[in-house]
């Protein structure tokens, strides 16, 4: 049986005046003023109870105040009248979002997609901008970012979907994409902490160094509370070479959290490279005894004091730890590598071939691959096995090159 087609207009409760009303109203809450646009909501209901976008418009505005109850009576009811209204259906969305679902969030923007296209409504970029938000939310960064790309296409100069696509590109890996669209929120809102953080991620990923220092702190100076942010300003000290700036940046971390495991590993791991033997084998145990307490094994620490123990002469130690290591977190490369150096390459054959998958494997960053290439290759070269070893070192040569490639004034 046939049924009876849709006419995407049947939903339409408003005239040309009352769209043009909605359209600015939600522009102003867009821009914050949310009193504008409740006062427009209830201007129209007043003068029209049965208008579908005015009830969708002040159960936005509901939303927005936290008032839940109130929202959903004003936006479930207005989408029972018109099904087919795409912006109805965003509002549904971001309903769904605030009660904590987020299949139901996700399957609402695909229908408000869905509608804006049937309606007559492809030119508008809400749609896709709100599917795209929906999707990086549900982890289909790759989606996401297409349907971002549909919402830039059609408004590429609007700052808030910049953002979200170069976050969810970030995420995808399209460094490219992130580095091509990130200026266009840098400029709309210079200074801001997400642009910084999006920005220091970016830097990090792409391999300059000095360009990641730069945007590590001035991230930190505009959220100097913010713990990811002094995380990736010590990293790019580290990266820089400046052990102790390292060290100084995290010790704040672990005063603030002495019970945090993550916080005690990564200052033992400065305080190593900073030479401060003793304090790393001291944060390193500390670390692997909270850890320990929780029932389990910190690959970090682990594989951190294995190195340490290398540097001491302890191998057989070193060798137990890189195991311990390997077992917490079979993707560990930095536990491979201590295990290869304290064993002197004498590694199983099943180790070796995770170890080369995970080298191969380009969801992995640049910089741990190319470590383990090299292990890789001081493995086979113990082994006598000369041409594998060669190759793995090829190919961690070659990822330290496009590195150097991609970093400004690199020699």
């Amino acid at each position: 049986m046939t049924e009876p087609a849709t006419d995407p207009a049947a939903d339409r409760t408003t005239d040309g005046a009352t769209d043009h009303a909605i359209d600015e109203a939600y522009a102003a809450r867009l821009a914050g003023r949310g009193d504008i646009a409740l006062a427009t909501g209830q201007r129209l209901l007043a003068a029209n109870p049965a208008d579908a976008q005015a009830r969708g418009l002040v159960g936005a505005c509901r939303l927005d105040t936290g008032d839940l109850a109130g929202a959903r009576a004003l936006i479930q009811g207005a989408v029972a009248d018109a099904p087919q209204d795409w912006r109805l259906l965003i509002n549904l969305s971001v309903l769904r979002e605030a009660e904590g679902d987020l299949d139901g969030a996700l399957s609402a923007a695909e229908q408000a997609q869905a509608a804006a296209a049937r309606g007559g409504a492809s030119g508008r970029f809400e749609p896709w901008g709100r599917l795209g938000d929906m999707l990086a939310r549900r982890g289909a960064y790759a989606e996401a970012v297409a349907a971002l790309e549909q919402a830039m296409a059609i408004r590429p100069d609007h700052a808030g979907i910049a953002l979200l696509l170069a976050g969810a590109a970030l995420e995808a890996g399209q460094l490219e994409v992130a580095a091509r669209v990130l200026p266009i929120f840098e400029q709309a809102a210079p200074g801001h902490p997400q642009a910084l953080r999006l920005r220091t991620h970016l830097t990090r990923r792409s391999g300059d160094v000095a360009a990641f220092a730069t945007a590590a702190s001035a991230w930190l100076a505009a959220e100097p509370d913010a713990v990811a942010a002094r995380v990736a300003a010590a990293h790019a000290a580290a990266l820089q070479e400046d052990y102790h700036r390292a060290v100084a940046l995290t010790r704040p971390l672990v005063s603030a959290e002495p019970a945090n495991a993550d916080h005690a590993a990564l200052l033992a791991r400065y305080l190593l490279w900073a030479r401060d033997f003793a304090g790393a084998e001291a944060e390193y145990k500390r670390a692997l005894a909270l850890r320990a307490a929780q029932g389990g094994t910190h690959a970090d620490a682990a594989a951190g004091l294995a190195r340490l123990h290398i540097y001491q002469g302890r191998l057989d130690a070193a060798a137990a730890l890189a195991t311990q290591a390997i077992a917490a977190d079979p993707a560990h490369i930095d536990g491979y590598n201590q295990l290869a150096l304290a064993t002197d390459g004498r590694i199983s054959d099943a180790a070796l071939a995770q170890l080369e998958r995970l080298a191969a494997d380009p969801a992995i960053e640049a910089d741990n691959r190319t470590v383990a290439w090299f292990t890789i290759g001081d493995i086979y070269h113990r082994r006598r096995e000369r041409a594998q070893a060669f190759a793995a070192w090829a190919e961690a040569n070659a990822l330290k090159q496009a590195a150097t490639a991609r970093t400004p004034g690199a020699a």
